[in-house]
């Protein structure tokens, strides 16, 4: 039995329109997606990983060819994946959709707003 060595996986947790996403896509791309989530969840080494800066700090975003993935971590043991888009409007539809979920109005209100942010 080896000892000094252990690996450990973070759980993975998506938002719902994250979940949609993945959902919607084609078998491969979603292959393809699955197994970065895999690695992130892992080690993360070889990902194309960044965290965000000024008003996105304490996020993190992972690139997958054109899409970006948001997330921060939960717990010290779970990835909140918390929103998928292209790369030309992810990150200001994201900083949007984070600022209108912060507001200190009532649930009534923000579901009666329409959210930015891709529909799949």
């Amino acid at each position: 039995m080896p000892t000094g060595c252990s690996t450990w996986r973070m759980r993975i947790s998506a938002s719902e329109s994250v979940a949609l996403w993945l959902a919607g896509l084609p078998p491969e791309t979603k292959r393809r997606v699955r197994a970065a989530l895999k690695e992130l969840a892992g080690s993360g080494q070889g990902l194309d990983v960044k965290p965000l800066r000024r008003k996105l700090e304490g996020f993190y975003r992972l690139r997958l060819g054109d899409y970006r993935i948001v997330y921060h971590l939960g717990t010290p043991k779970t990835i909140c994946l918390d929103y998928v888009d292209v790369r030309d409007v992810v990150y200001e539809a994201f900083r949007r959709l984070r600022a209108l979920r912060e507001r200190p109005e009532s649930t009534e209100a923000r579901r009666s707003q329409r959210l930015p942010g891709r529909r799949f």
